[in-house]
């Protein structure tokens, strides 16, 4: 289902890699120029005390206070939904099933008269004659994904929620079809990426778009205000991925409505995420040749595929080649060159989806083969992908990624606390993979030096602590949100199970098994979940 349209994320992610994977300089930072202001805006308040949590379990200890750091709601505010037109080409059979609308807020919260933002929004009725009164909202990735354009992956197979409850989607401010957009179409296509994101803050900000309010903070009180708005007494999250953290910011800002969460690979807010990169991109890695290894079709196929790896990346450092994948939509192929940093990184970002990843050793032998075109085929589209029914190409491949909602939380709250120097520390010296992921890495850095937002507060990077029900759900072979970060979540949660599933990438809830468990875990989030389809899941690696 949802699975087929990571792949475009990993094609791009290989592209971008070609693209945009190396440090960048001091002197082009200063060709691109001086970085515009931000408009204006006078201090909030102190922010208001989050709302009590509900009545629940006392923590087996003591947990230290949590400073509040949500932006300020005016107590004399309500937000607004209006009923709109579906943007979305909808079927006969879904005009019934599908409504639209648009939460109504003010950017910024401290300022209610100000800008106000549309956040879109799609409600996916249940199937059944009397859905249950608490819904499930989903939120999606990114920063800077999208959920109501793909609002028929939900359809088509039906998913299990729709038979007992309503879903709702959103974009989350910035993203998708919500209002302003900070989509940068000045960054799309494969010339110099920080060119582009430079004039698409400077646009944003003539246009007196408020690019520091669009943080998870910001976010999670919108999760807050359309529970409102929709009148709904309480509700389900389901976050993936950067949805986790913007349900995580939700359980900390007004956790009172909030019946259960489920975090799909769990991105927490206190982790050094790109510090970490680099080593939890080694660990996948190795997690997958490990499992290959041991699985006895796949060692047989290929050995032990880690030195073959290591030799690869070191060959390519020192002689980079090139290579043609077909484009998106049935383009003109494109020819990628091909480096220790490209390749790294192109694994990595298969790994993201637990059905590429499979491909991934059989990828590596041929690399070492000498069928580097090959390899990149496989790594690149190896899941294959979704486009939406009826819908305009450039249109959806902007919408793959708002990069102003991806770089302003980013930035905000995980490079502004972090260094490069961090990262470079982590990575092990001598570790060619280490190595050749540090690049992706180096050009974040070099993105939010463009991308200049405000820091946010300290506390904002606290450990979310809550006793909301709460099912934590982690991959084995995740690149990106490792287990290690779902067991420090559940450390904090005191209502929290916690679900490794193995041979699993990012978003392992679209698979049978642990959709089967969340379903559970919905009908009833005081039950522990019963893991016994986790023993009967199997690798299945792709052989020759």
């Amino acid at each position: 289902m949802i699975r087929r349209r990571v792949a475009i994320f990993v094609l791009f992610a290989l592209f971008t890699g070609a693209c945009a994977g190396g440090w960048v300089s001091d002197e082009v930072l200063e060709e691109i120029g001086e970085l515009p202001e931000l408009p204006a805006a006078p201090l909030p308040p102190n922010p208001a005390p989050p709302s009590p949590p509900p009545p629940g379990p006392p923590p087996p200890g003591p947990i230290p206070p949590t400073t509040s750091t949500e932006p300020t709601r005016p107590s004399d505010y309500e937000p607004a939904y209006e009923p709109t037109e579906c943007r979305m080409v909808l079927l006969d059979n879904e005009v019934d099933r599908v409504d639209c609308g648009a939460l109504i807020v003010p950017v910024d919260r401290a300022l209610p008269e100000g800008p106000q933002v549309r956040v879109a929004v799609a409600i996916i009725r249940s199937t059944a004659d009397a859905p249950l009164a608490d819904p499930v909202l989903y939120l999606h990735g990114g920063p800077g994904g999208f959920a109501v354009p793909d609002y028929d992956q939900w359809l088509y197979p039906e998913h299990p929620i729709l038979e007992t409850r309503d879903l709702i989607l959103i974009d989350q401010r910035g993203s998708g079809y919500s209002e302003p957009s900070l989509n940068c179409p000045e960054v799309e296509g494969f010339g110099n990426p920080l060119n582009g994101l430079r004039d698409c803050f400077q646009r944003l900000a003539d246009e007196g778009v408020d690019v520091n309010r669009f943080t998870t903070e910001d976010i999670a009180l919108d999760i807050a205000d359309l529970r409102i708005a929709l009148g709904y007494e309480s509700w389900n999250l389901y976050g993936v991925s950067y949805g986790t953290r913007a349900a995580l910011a939700a359980m900390r800002a007004e956790p009172a409505g909030l019946r259960s969460v489920v975090l799909d690979s769990p991105y927490p807010p206190e982790v050094e995420a790109y510090a970490e990169q680099a080593p939890n991109g080694r660990r996948a890695m190795d997690s997958v040749l490990q499992a290959c290894t041991a699985d006895p079709r796949c060692g047989e196929a290929f050995g032990d595929l880690r030195p073959t790896l290591d030799r690869l990346l070191t060959d390519l450092a020192e002689s980079s080649e090139t290579v043609t994948v077909d484009a998106l939509f049935g383009g003109e192929p494109i020819e990628i060159t091909v480096d220790d940093s490209v390749l790294a990184n192109g694994i990595f970002a298969t790994l993201y989806d637990t059905f590429s990843a499979r491909a991934v050793p059989l990828a590596i032998h041929r690399a070492a083969e000498g069928d580097l075109d090959s390899a990149a085929e496989l790594l690149s589209l190896a899941g294959g992908f979704h486009k939406p029914r009826a819908q305009d190409e450039d249109e959806y491949l902007s919408l793959i990624d708002a990069e102003g909602a991806h770089w302003s939380p980013e930035c905000a709250e995980e490079v502004a606390g972090s260094s490069l120097d961090e990262a470079v520390d982590a990575a092990q010296a001598d570790n060619p993979i280490d190595q050749a992921l540090l690049g992706d890495v180096e050009y974040v850095f070099s993105a939010c030096r463009v991308w200049a937002v405000d820091a946010a507060p300290a506390a904002t990077q606290d450990p979310i602590r809550s006793d909301v029900r709460t099912l934590i759900v982690a991959g084995q072979f995740d690149p990106i949100t490792p287990p290690g970060w779902g067991e420090r979540t559940a450390d904090d949660l005191t209502s929290a199970q916690l679900v490794i599933v193995p041979f699993a990438g990012h978003g392992s809830t679209y698979e049978r098994c642990p959709e089967s468990l969340m379903m559970a875990f919905l009908d009833d989030p005081d039950q522990g979940v019963d893991t016994a389809c986790l023993g009967e899941l199997e690798a299945r690696f792709r052989l020759p």
